[in-house]
């Protein structure tokens, strides 16, 4: 799941490259441009989105959006354009587009990745979307799911959502961990780890990585030792330092007999059939929509036995991750805060766009009403095959495992600011703790440190 996870960063950036390797010729002259509200050549009212390059992920949505009503015309500002930028990252037009929103001269809908997103939502610079929600209507609270606007909350507003979000978690044979352990914590795992068979390893993985078993047992534990509210931090807890020992245990001093790194024994069809042949216990997967691919995960690739949505080692009984690839916020500051509105309820509720999110994997939607559309498939019996191809047929998953499926995406979560600067330096320290220089008391120390200088330079 880390390098699916990574992969899709990768993707995003490749994107952003294109806007911003090339140099651009800095414009002084920003207010014509930025001005939306105004009336274009086809009568439509013009509502500008800001992005710190154009992004061919966000732009399918706009260009939807453009397309569905007569009305209004959503314009895009690449701020790319407007500063010289030879960065990969675009760090300069982030730079300008977070200082015009600061200033009050910025588009009227803002997107940008999570990350960068944090920083500005608690400045104030975003309207608050329960009060959109209350004073234009389109869509009521009650018809997100059920963790879904909790999730999206700050000091008790909305400054930030976003329509669509990818579950993370992990999947293992009920017959080796139990109906009992959905979302098990790190004893768990150690307990399952040392009662697994010898040709037996933990993580189905191609790569067989130490890295990815660290990666696994610290993903979620280490959200709960991050304060992004008052940008504090401690990973000085006895439950993380254990997670990062046991991580340790399969370092390249003193590896395990039951994580080989001998990348020959599992090739192909081989390393297909891993977790249908009982040889990796736990399976990482992404759920970026509601069909073909939920079956393969939790029935195709499990021969069809019954699994445990064990996830990530957590305290809170939460194992499952689900964060968010864009967020999109309203400007404060503009005029046009009901027409800005309009496209981001367009986002979560037109179902010609959100089917196509759908079949092109790019996200779960927030919006309850979905699912139930998913579900309603004609069937002559509870038996009867659902979201699965012809060439699957013998291992079919019912509509009652795929009502469970729902109510678990239901129960999961949304981190909507995950910071990937965060992951990649627990990544880093980790490393010590493989090679065995260091205890998992130690590395959190040392990420205690590390982390507290990062979050207090983000203030």
């Amino acid at each position: 799941m880390k390098r699916q996870l990574i992969l899709m960063t990768a993707a995003v950036l490749l994107f952003l490259s294109a806007a911003c390797s090339q140099k651009k010729t800095a414009s002084s002259v920003r207010s014509d441009i930025l001005s939306g509200g105004t009336v274009n050549s086809s009568g439509k009212t013009e509502i500008t989105v800001g992005m710190p390059a154009v992004n061919k992920l966000v732009e399918p949505a706009i260009i939807s959006f453009n397309n569905s009503q007569k009305d209004y015309y959503i314009k895009i500002i690449d701020y790319s354009k407007f500063v010289e930028d030879d960065d990969v990252n675009c760090s300069k037009a982030k730079k300008q587009l977070q200082l015009d929103l600061i200033k009050g001269e910025a588009p009227d809908i803002i997107v940008m990745n999570p990350s960068d997103m944090q920083a500005l939502v608690r400045k104030g610079v975003f309207a608050d979307m329960y009060g959109l929600m209350d004073d234009y209507g389109g869509v009521s609270r009650e018809e997100f799911i059920p963790t879904a606007l909790g999730s999206f909350e700050v000091n008790g507003q909305i400054p930030a959502i976003t329509p669509n979000f990818d579950l993370y978690t992990a999947v293992a044979k009920t017959k080796f961990v139990g109906e009992d352990k959905e979302n098990w914590t790190i004893d768990d795992v150690v307990m399952a780890y040392e009662q697994l068979p010898d040709d037996m390893k933990l993580l189905h993985s191609q790569l067989c990585d130490p890295q990815e078993v660290c990666s696994y047992v610290t993903y979620k534990l280490s959200g709960k030792c991050v304060d992004f509210e008052n940008n504090t931090c401690d990973f000085r807890t006895p439950v993380f330092a254990e997670a990062l020992d046991f991580a340790g245990r399969f370092g390249s001093e003193n590896a395990e007999l039951k994580y080989s790194t001998d990348l020959t024994s599992y090739v192909g069809e081989e390393f297909q059939n891993e977790m249908i042949n009982d040889r990796a216990l736990i399976s990482q997967i992404i759920i970026t929509s509601f069909n073909q691919s939920v079956a393969w995960s939790v029935c195709y690739d499990f021969g069809g036995e019954a699994v445990t949505f064990v996830g990530y080692p957590s305290e809170d009984g939460r194992g499952s991750v689900a964060d968010c690839r864009w967020l999109y916020g309203i400007s404060s500051d503009t005029p046009n805060k009901e027409a800005a509105w309009k496209f981001i309820v367009y986002m979560l509720k037109d179902k010609k766009f959100q089917n196509r999110m759908n079949d092109e994997g790019r996200g779960l939607p927030l919006i309850k009403s979905f699912y139930d559309d998913y579900l309603d498939i004609p069937a002559e019996d509870d038996d009867s095959i659902f979201f699965v191809p012809e060439w699957q047929a013998d291992e079919p998953i019912s509509r009652a495992q795929a009502e469970e499926i729902r109510d678990y995406i239901f129960r999961t979560e949304i981190d909507p600011y995950f910071n990937f600067d965060i992951n990649n330096m627990i990544n880093e320290e980790c490393a010590a703790v493989l090679n065995g220089e260091k205890s998992g008391s130690e590395c959190a120390e040392l990420l205690d440190s590390r982390v507290g200088i990062y979050l207090s330079e983000r203030q």
